[in-house]
């Protein structure tokens, strides 16, 4: 029998065959540890790959509270960079609550660096906090915390409506004579009182701009009979009158003749301050309507500051309702009323 070019007896060469058919299953054995061992490593290659990649990006991810934290405190180069930084935020779930954050510990100088950030998501803030704010900053309000607030709607009057009622907890009415103030901190007396003024009348003007339901808000603030609620409606009353359009204009002086006419002399006084506002901006004229009531108010209104606004309005009346207003504030209480009167008298013909 042959085996290859080789004669060899059959046992040997049954031997040989059998030792061929076993190398086979041999080189097979070890092929499948090999293939085993190159998927093991590949698969954790890959797997540090992957979580080389998930790091690299989890460290390249912006820290917000970092960045919020330095933002108030940068000079303009540096904001820029921490704006862009935040402009890769795209998601308003994972910026405006942490802006909202800080907002409310933000030196109010500074404020109106974290309201740019906001206003990248116009309509996501919460109005409370932005209201809040308005009363932190007053006098000095951020320029663009009042159209923010604005663009959220009847939640922005609620808020407004609730920090004003807020506000009137410890409003003081103006002292007639300043010298009754006390020497020991009077002058901090006087910055927290023109605080809580200023607040009111920018809480009244934001109020006017909400549209329809605002002046609603406006003319009950104007005849609720509290004295600080009334603050807060006659600059927004004013506001509505002269930068709206004619419907506003004549709505604004429905309600202002209603008030000129109540019989609560408060409400008559909110009323006829509003009105020398809107009268002195010479955007608006005396109508016969309101006469009687103005004339009731200086013969008979018991706050001098009323009866003296209600002289300057009939003052730019005919020479006839100067001539009769002045007569009668001739006869008043109040010196400046009187000295008033006479000069009117003196320019008649």
């Amino acid at each position: 029998m042959t085996y290859g070019s080789q004669s060899v007896g059959p046992l040997l060469a049954l031997t040989l065959i059998r030792g061929q058919m076993k190398l086979p299953l041999r080189r097979s054995s070890s092929y499948k540890t090999t293939c085993i061992l190159f998927r093991l490593v590949a698969g954790l290659t890959f797997t540090a790959a992957f979580a080389n990649c998930a790091l690299t990006q989890t460290e390249s991810r912006p820290n917000i509270g970092a960045l919020l934290e330095r933002l108030p405190s940068a000079d303009d180069t540096e904001r820029g960079a921490i704006m862009d930084e935040l402009d890769k935020i795209k998601a308003p779930d994972e910026l405006v609550p942490a802006v909202l954050t800080a907002l409310d510990q933000v030196d109010p100088r500074e404020a109106w660096k974290l309201l740019d950030v906001l206003a990248r998501f116009p309509g996501a803030a919460d109005p409370a906090t932005l209201v809040r704010l308005a009363r932190r900053t007053s006098p000095a309000f951020p320029e663009t915390l009042r159209p923010q607030l604005l663009a959220l709607g009847d939640p922005a009057s609620k808020e407004l409506l609730n920090a004003i009622d807020i506000a009137c907890r410890t409003w003081q009415p103006p002292s007639e004579n300043s010298e009754t103030l006390p020497d020991d901190g009077s002058i901090a007396l006087q910055q927290e009182s023109l605080r809580i003024e200023r607040f009111l009348d920018w809480a009244g003007s934001a109020l006017a701009a909400t549209g329809s339901a605002g002046l609603d808000d406006l003319d009950r603030l104007l005849q609720s009979h509290n004295a600080c609620h009334q603050t807060a409606a006659q600059d927004g009353l004013a506001d509505a009158a002269s930068t709206g359009d004619k419907e506003t204009q004549t709505r604004v002086l429905r309600v202002i003749r209603k008030a000129l006419g109540d019989p609560d002399a408060g409400v008559q006084q909110a009323a006829v301050l509003t009105l020398n506002m809107m009268i002195g901006s010479n955007q608006f004229s005396l109508s016969a309507s309101m006469q009687p009531a103005l004339f009731a108010i200086l013969k008979t209104n018991p706050h001098s500051d009323a009866r003296f606004a209600a002289l300057s309005i009939l003052r730019t009346g005919s020479s006839d309702t100067r001539k009769r207003a002045a007569n009668i504030a001739l006869h008043d209480s109040d010196e400046a009323i009187r000295d008033r009167a006479e000069s009117l008298l003196n320019l008649q013909p």
